[in-house]
């Protein structure tokens, strides 16, 4: 079996700068577009379930009390931080 290599030619600019729009695709035909909308309304209505709406509740509060205790929020020591700053700022002066 022998590998058939094909080139395209390129176009010549005078027929690809001819200025007439591109037909990119088909519009759809009027029977696809009555099909469609017709699937459309004899889909069912979409409804939360609430078991699962409580279970996803149920989860989050799970992980927030997880992370509570694992990332406790701790006072900050304003009274550290100024006294670094003040120490930073002696040391700068020097």
């Amino acid at each position: 079996m022998a590998l058939e290599l094909r080139t395209t030619q390129p176009v010549p600019l005078s027929q690809a700068a001819t200025g007439t729009p591109v037909k990119t695709r088909e519009p759809a035909s009027v029977g696809l577009c009555q099909e469609l909308a017709a699937h459309q309304a004899a889909r069912p209505e979409w409804h939360i379930d609430a078991d699962i709406t409580e279970a996803v509740e149920r989860q989050a509060r799970a992980m927030r009390a997880l992370s509570a205790r694992a990332f406790p929020e701790a006072e900050p020591e304003t009274d550290s931080i100024d006294a670094a700053r003040a120490q930073r700022c002696r040391g700068n002066e020097r």
